[in-house]
């Protein structure tokens, strides 16, 4: 057996004589995917916070190759306050909207939500090949508000509220036309 030829084959098994230990690619799309996107977000300027963005970068690959939903997982995530609420004041509360919603009929009763998308906001650090410099920290935001009847006949068109009075991304197109509401309001 020549040079060449265990050269090639230490090639062919993935075997890097730099890296005391070789692991085997599980999935070599899965790492393919993510090696290519840490040189993406460092040539578009993202920052990557931590170790940990890059495995939730690997967790959205995983799931756009349909691993977790062939086995039936998924990742839930806890929201708000829910723990600190007093039992006994949510009750009452809920007995009293509904002593008050009793007289309307359900296609009457609208719920309405609303948040805000902070569509500027970076992560105040990063991971990355080369050194970052900070940012300051734009509070850009866009407000939707969500809202439906209770019976769910009846959606209203979503309502944004932007600081712009015509936003570019509308591309002169009226609001009615791209099918939502639009409200401008200076701190959006």
């Amino acid at each position: 057996m020549t040079i060449h030829r265990v050269l090639k084959a230490a090639k062919d098994h993935g075997l890097n004589p730099s890296h005391k230990s070789n692991r085997s690619i599980l999935s070599p799309q899965l790492d393919q995917e993510l090696l290519w996107s840490i040189p993406e977000c460092e040539r578009r300027n993202i920052p990557i916070v931590t170790g940990v963005t890059i495995w939730e970068k690997a967790d959205a690959i995983r799931e756009k190759l349909i691993v977790e939903k062939c086995h039936g997982l998924s990742s839930n995530i806890t929201h708000g306050e829910a723990s600190s609420v007093k039992i006994a004041t949510l009750e009452k509360g809920q007995c009293d909207l509904r002593r008050i919603t009793n007289s309307y009929a359900r296609r009457d009763i609208f719920n309405m939500d609303e948040m805000a998308y902070y569509y500027y906001t970076t992560p105040s650090g990063s991971i990355s090949a080369a050194g970052f410099s900070g940012r300051k920290t734009i509070k850009k935001r866009m407000t939707i508000a969500v809202a439906c009847n209770a019976d769910g006949s009846l959606e209203l068109p979503l309502l944004f509220v932007g600081a712009s009075r015509q936003p570019w991304c509308f591309l002169r197109e009226s609001t009615s036309e791209l099918g939502f509401d639009y409200s401008r309001n200076p701190k959006g």
